[in-house]
């Protein structure tokens, strides 16, 4: 949580820094320059993935693991600056909190094949969404010929998401849990997403109205997870650093005029993010000698966001 916070305050410095060199333009620039602010709720719906492939080149798994992002609540902020309406910079900064916990499962294909058989021990875990962060840096090109709107854009998104497992349940059991169940703190999970992509969107606006369909491309990502194994008699770290995959994006948006210079926005958006794989480090805790296993480790999301909010712009 002490991490989390760090980056947040971290996200908002530089937020902060960006609108200062902004406002650091002479008299004669900012005349060309404009701005939009928006702040409202935002609302989180989807799963996590952690994978485990039973060799470097194959898709066969050794073990799936399936991390809810249960229906959740927060807040975000988006900050734009347009230049001479020829440039645009936005920064946008969100955070949720969980509503309810869900259900972690974790399946483990041993001795069998994940393309073709039924794992051979299958588990589910109370899981607690702990933190969730999400910023997007994003410039582009605007082309405004009224009625219609298009924006060529090039972007950075950063996301970083932890959860806590809790008393889990086995079938079958093991030779450490023979009954197959596993009391406390199970598992600790924390998955981060840095990802460049490119985007287009298309819209069309009226003098109260404004309605945008936006798509987002990633031809590659990097992901690093990071997974502690709470319940083993000594913990155990596992590392995975992954890179390549695929993110598609899709948004609809609108917004309505209330009063001069005040609108209401609501945003939907589906985000698809797979194909990420890379090497394992795998440690005990206080043990120096650490274990890589080469390209056996993958990571996936998929997740509904829903915004609502208020913009203030010209």
């Amino acid at each position: 949580m002490t991490s989390a916070c760090g980056i947040r305050k971290l996200m908002v410095f530089f937020a902060l820094l960006f609108f200062s060199v902004l406002g650091a333009f002479s008299d004669d620039a900012l005349p060309q320059l404009t701005f939009t602010s928006e702040s409202g709720m935002a609302f989180v719906y989807g799963k996590a993935e952690e994978i485990v492939y039973k060799s470097t080149s194959g898709t066969d798994l050794l073990s799936l693991l399936v991390y809810p992002i249960p229906p959740s609540l927060g807040a975000y902020i988006d900050m734009e600056a347009r230049w001479r309406d020829s440039l645009l910079a936005r920064i946008k900064l969100e955070t949720v909190w969980p509503l309810t916990s869900g259900n972690l499962t974790d399946d483990d294909w041993i001795y069998v094949s994940s393309v073709s058989d039924d794992p051979d021990v299958h588990s589910d875990s109370e899981a607690y969404l702990t933190s969730w962060i999400r910023g997007d840096f994003e410039i582009g090109t605007p082309e405004n010929k009224p009625p219609f709107l298009v924006e060529t854009l090039f972007g950075l998104t950063y996301m970083q998401m932890t959860w806590e497992g809790w008393d889990a349940l086995q079938d079958p059991g093991t030779v450490d849990f023979p009954d197959g169940v596993i009391s406390g703190y199970v598992i600790d999970y924390r998955q981060t997403w840095l990802i460049p992509w490119i985007g287009l969107s298309v819209g069309h606006q009226k003098p109260v109205s404004i309605f945008m369909a936006s798509i987002r491309f990633s031809p590659w990502m990097y992901v690093v997870g990071r997974d502690v194994h709470m319940a083993r008699p000594i913990p155990t770290t596992y590392i995975d650093m992954m890179s390549g995959g695929i993110m598609i994006s899709g948004s609809l948006s609108g917004e309505f005029g209330l009063a001069d210079n005040f609108w209401l926005v609501s945003r939907l958006s589906l985000d698809h993010c797979s194909g990420s794989r890379g090497d394992t480090i795998a440690y005990e805790v206080g043990d120096l000698n650490m274990d890589r296993y080469a390209n056996t480790g993958g990571a996936a999301m998929n997740l509904f966001s829903m915004y609502l909010g208020f913009s203030v712009h010209p």
